[in-house]
């Protein structure tokens, strides 16, 4: 499996679950918002798993909510 790049400033995680940013607009800006990187829609549109909290995820899998919001960051 290829390494991908974090795309969110000051993030070393290169090997945990991604999660694909949501292919609804809405979900989709709100994401770019939080994470606070214009670059990001330029680049693949992913966040690993550790920037979401634990009530984001669900039980028994590796995907997370439809509706989750990325929590967890470096800036």
């Amino acid at each position: 499996m290829a390494k991908k790049r974090p795309c969110l400033p000051g993030c070393v995680d290169i090997l945990s679950v991604r999660n694909h940013f949501p292919l609804r607009e809405k979900l989709f800006r709100a994401w770019l918002h939080r994470i606070r990187n214009p670059k990001q829609e330029e680049s693949v549109r992913y966040l690993f798993d550790l920037h979401f909290n634990d009530e984001c995820k669900n039980a028994g899998s590796k995907s997370i909510k439809i509706d989750s919001m990325p929590h967890n960051f470096f800036q």
